[in-house]
C-alpha cells in the first residue's frame, strides 16, 4: 500500500477518492448507529 500512497499523492483525483473511501466507512458507521 505504501507504493499506492505515493501514486495517490501525485494524483489529486486519487486523493479525492482516497479521502472518500476513508470517510464513507465512517459515515456508514455513524448512520448505522
Amino acid at each position: 500500500m505504501g507504493e499506492r500512497a505515493i501514486y495517490v499523492g501525485l494524483d489529486p483525483n486519487n486523493v479525492d477518492l482516497r479521502l472518500s473511501g476513508l470517510l464513507n466507512p465512517v459515515r456508514d458507521q455513524e448512520a448505522g448507529r
